[in-house]
């Protein structure tokens, strides 16, 4: 009886070991698969929630595409400062306050309206979504230590690394609970 008890726990050290030395892959499943999307403009089956309904994928992602190039929209935010089909959105730091408190602000907020409108699940070419763009415009304008960074991929990044940091420790956290209850019974 001792003798399965101490295999019992040298099994579950070993375990434990084996987590700890290899937890730092965990996630990164398709970190190095190549992109096999070939346009921007959906993420999905063709169909939204916006309004555009069902329809052929081409033609919802043309209308989508118009928002950026919609004369209506972006009548006085300059082309420099614009969001783009990318999901970049180029403001330099010394622009901040031009671009927060001037007219790119409200017009850039009625391209994502326009977006959303047409296809609630666009995603720009950088993997970006329309609340990620409100996201990094957000916290861009705000008065935080984030202003003036207008960089959406670093947003999308950072937004990744904390989600898997708390994903990564509660699973941790977990293993480590049940661990401990099978060694100590």
């Amino acid at each position: 009886m001792a003798f399965l008890v101490s295999v019992r726990r040298w099994i579950l050290a070993l375990v434990l070991l084996y987590i700890c030395l290899f937890w730092n892959n965990f996630g990164k499943g398709d970190d190095n698969v190549p992109e096999t999307q070939a346009g921007a403009g959906f993420g999905g089956a063709g169909a939204g929630t916006g309004g555009a309904g069902f329809g052929d994928p081409s033609q919802i992602v043309a209308k989508a595409l118009l928002c950026f190039n919609d004369k209506y929209i972006y009548q006085s935010c300059e082309e420099s400062c614009r969001l783009n089909e990318n999901g970049n959105l180029n403001v330099p730091t010394e622009k901040t306050d031009e671009f927060c408190e001037g007219p790119c602000l409200s017009e850039t907020n009625l391209v994502l309206s326009c977006l959303d409108n047409i296809f609630s699940n666009f995603i720009f070419y950088n993997r970006a979504t329309i609340q990620d763009v409100k996201e990094t415009i957000e916290a861009g304008c705000g008065y935080g230590p984030e202003r003036g960074n207008f960089n959406v991929a670093e947003h999308i990044q950072a937004e990744e690394s904390k989600a898997l940091k708390v994903t990564s420790h509660v699973l941790m956290g977990l293993a480590l609970i049940i661990l401990g209850h099978a060694l100590l019974h």
